[in-house]
């Protein structure tokens, strides 16, 4: 219900502080042009959390939704959500996230290979000292708090062991990986490399 979809958008968003009173009735708005959508409230969410909590920003993004639900009838609002929080997201953590889309629906993956793939890869910038590593961890949990990857375990000292991605957003990057042949070609190497590699035929089982 309604009551529920805002409670889960504001518990993302203000992550349990205090919210501003003239962003709650525009904030209900943009909750409900979800259509009660669980996914796409919380990536929304997401994204709105890593904004100016502002009435102009706010704006933006509501009237960025209804613009294209309203210029074509059969347009999704999961589909319009999805695409303006992937480009929403910084360049940096782009290819991170569509390099997602080589892993099988349903796959539970091991973080820690995941990160030294994107060190691999070449994803990761350069912040001063700080290993290649770290950064990447960084680049996880920035997605993370986009609500663009789920975490399935976690371990005490460790932190996340093992993530997933929801089946729409990894379709969402092998759709984005297509607009860019040369990034498609080297996920589609990568993908042929883990399938020989893993030997994994069925879903649910964790990579690496």
């Amino acid at each position: 219900n309604e009551e529920q979809s805002w409670e889960l958008f504001s518990n993302k968003v203000f992550r349990g502080d205090e919210y501003p009173c003239d962003l709650e009735s525009l904030g209900k708005q943009i909750v409900k042009s979800c259509g009660g959508l669980p996914l796409s409230i919380v990536v929304l969410a997401g994204l709105l959390a890593n904004k100016e909590k502002s009435h102009r920003e706010w704006s933006k993004v509501k009237d960025h939704v209804n613009w294209y639900l309203t210029r074509d009838d059969k347009t999704k609002v999961k589909d319009v959500v999805l695409k303006l929080s992937f480009d929403d997201l910084p360049s940096r953590l782009k290819p991170c996230f569509l390099y997602l889309g080589i892993f099988p629906e349903d796959s539970e993956i091991h973080v820690r290979p995941l990160l030294h793939l994107w060190v691999a890869e070449g994803f990761i910038q350069e912040n001063g000292s700080r290993d290649a590593y770290d950064v990447a961890e960084d680049y996880l949990y920035e997605l993370i708090d986009r609500s663009l990857i789920q975490v399935a375990r976690v371990r005490d000292v460790e932190g996340v062991q093992t993530c997933r991605v929801h089946d729409l957003l990894r379709d969402l990057c092998i759709l984005e990986s297509k607009e860019d042949k040369i990034f498609e070609q080297r996920v589609e190497m990568v993908y042929q490399t883990i399938q020989i590699g893993s030997g994994i035929g069925s879903c649910g089982n964790a990579l690496f």
